[in-house]
């Protein structure tokens, strides 16, 4: 991920979900590092995220990391109601209908990834992406 403008999105839910995945690589080896002086939370010490406002990028990140882990873990993401509770300590979490488009996208690109996701659930996710992409350059094209 090269670059991600305020107010916007990255260019690429793969490159985004790329960098969660270091993030959470990164946390495992501080937990692996510390060994048994880490007495805090199993899976480590807390990340911190940040950008200019600390609301948009950054909200948008939370949503996607919170959600890749919960979709591991229990096997469902819930993107409105991660939102809504960080809006309960961040205000206006997530800025604009992109960042929070994009959480579902990179939510959905992430599930194509998944070994536990079954085959005719990854050929829904693809009919559903290529007919949204369809409809969005069809709507650029009539802007």
């Amino acid at each position: 991920m090269t670059s991600w403008p305020d107010f916007g999105v990255p260019s690429s839910a793969e490159s985004c979900l790329h960098v969660v995945g270091l993030v959470r690589e990164a946390q495992t080896d501080a937990v692996q590092s510390l060994g048994p002086k880490w007495r805090g939370h199993p899976k480590g010490p807390p990340i911190i995220v940040h950008c200019s406002a600390g609301i948009g990028r950054t909200g948008t990140f939370c949503t996607i990391d919170v959600n890749v882990a919960r979709l591991t873990d229990v096997g469902k993401c819930e993107v409105l109601n991660t939102v809504k509770q960080f809006r309960t300590q961040r205000a206006l979490t997530i800025q604009t209908v992109e960042q929070y488009e994009f959480c579902h996208l990179a939510m959905l690109e992430h599930a194509l990834n998944m070994p536990s996701t079954r085959q005719e659930e990854k050929e829904a996710i693809r009919d559903f992406l290529e007919g949204w992409k369809m409809q969005r350059r069809d709507s650029s094209d009539t802007d």
